[in-house]
């Protein structure tokens, strides 16, 4: 997942306790408000930093979901080991691995 998709107020709402702040364009760091004169506005630097670290967890769990769903049911591997051989599902596993590489 790209760290643009991740938006800013999710980011920030994340990192402070505040609500004392708003944001006018959820994907540009520059539109962020900032209120509260008692805590102190995380940095851009920051807010990037997390806002990469969410937008790598979201990739982690998006590439499980993939490919838990590409992999065929343990029946129809079991089909394919008895009619097609080991050969044929080590085949088949590994181009589901190679469609879906862990990040």
């Amino acid at each position: 997942m790209d760290i643009n998709d991740i938006p800013i107020s999710i980011v920030i709402a994340s990192m402070v306790s505040t609500i004392r702040w708003d944001v006018k364009n959820d994907f540009d760091i520059t539109t962020i408000n900032w209120y509260d004169t008692e805590v102190e506005r995380p940095t851009d630097e920051s807010i990037q930093l997390v806002r990469q670290q969410m937008a790598d967890e979201k990739s982690a769990v998006e590439y499980i979901s993939l490919r838990q769903n590409a992999y065929p049911s343990y029946a129809d591997q079991f089909d394919t080991i008895f009619h097609a051989g080991v050969d044929e599902w080590k085949a088949q596993i590994q181009a589901v691995k190679d469609k879906y590489p862990k990040p």
